[in-house]
């Protein structure tokens, strides 16, 4: 081995496991309903579940602060830029920075949230959205 810690892309993909019995989860993820989540996974759930307005509303989209749907509103519009990108890049070469930008401004009155979308990454957040 060269000392480099090699992560099977099964781990990546997949955005939660079950913790073995009386055990906890490990570094990166919480447990939700019996079984560990990814952190980041889980404050884009957060979102997806709120109808409130996160304070940074300069950050919000006009639909979502006009008619309403808070959060999820935004997570709303993320998922449909991520799908949007995932299904044809070059048509829409913003839509997985939107939705990244999107995720980011949802959690942006809890710096540990928006700090583990950060670690995350944009490819994996979109990703994630693109498919849920």
């Amino acid at each position: 081995m060269n000392g480099k810690v090699v992560i099977p892309l099964v781990a990546i993909l997949c955005s939660s496991v079950t913790p073995a019995m009386g055990t906890n989860c490990p570094a990166g993820y919480v447990e939700q309903a019996g079984k560990c989540v990814l952190e980041w996974v889980d404050h884009i759930e957060w979102c997806r579940q709120d109808g409130g307005q996160p304070p940074c509303t300069n950050r919000v989209p006009a639909p979502c602060t006009l008619f309403g749907g808070g959060r999820q509103c935004m997570i709303d519009n993320a998922r449909d830029a991520a799908r949007l990108y995932q299904s044809n890049p070059g048509a829409h070469p913003l839509g997985c920075d939107t939705a990244y930008e999107l995720v980011k401004a949802c959690q942006c009155h809890n710096k540990e949230a928006e700090d583990s979308i950060n670690r995350a990454g944009r490819d994996a957040v979109c990703g994630y959205l693109a498919t849920h």
